[in-house]
């Protein structure tokens, strides 16, 4: 697949409101069939909600686990990301790089690897 050419600072991605960063935007463009040759794709492995999102939505699904499950679903439909509405908060996720993009790759700090980094190099970063 040929890779496009995008906005170095990704607002390519975004769809509302116009002129924003990613993280500011409403709704973003998440179609990983359009591959950009300035990003990383990862496969999302798990997906950490951030304390007060979270507290926000199981709240509102009244603890259900499968409720809270649903509307995450609903909220990454709806805005190709994880921000939630009422918070304007998201979370972090854990995953794995499956696409770098030829335009990555040039960097001299870019540095690919073929095993993955030691335990001890992971670290988590409070929300």
């Amino acid at each position: 697949m040929a890779e496009l050419k995008g906005n170095k600072y990704g607002t390519h991605r975004v769809i509302e409101p116009k002129g924003v960063l990613t993280q500011a935007a409403w709704k973003i463009d998440n179609d990983m069939s359009k591959v950009y040759s300035n990003e990383i794709v990862c496969d999302v492995t798990s997906l950490n909600i951030d304390s007060a999102s979270f507290t926000q939505i199981s709240e509102a699904c009244g603890g259900d686990e499968k409720k809270i499950g649903e509307m995450i679903l609903g909220i990454v439909a709806e805005r190709g990301k994880q921000q939630n509405p009422v918070t304007g908060s998201g979370g972090m996720f854990k995953g794995v790089v499956a696409h770098i993009g030829e335009d990555l790759k040039k960097k001299p700090r870019w540095r690919q690897r073929t095993s993955p980094p030691p335990p001890d190099s992971f670290h988590s970063c409070p929300s």
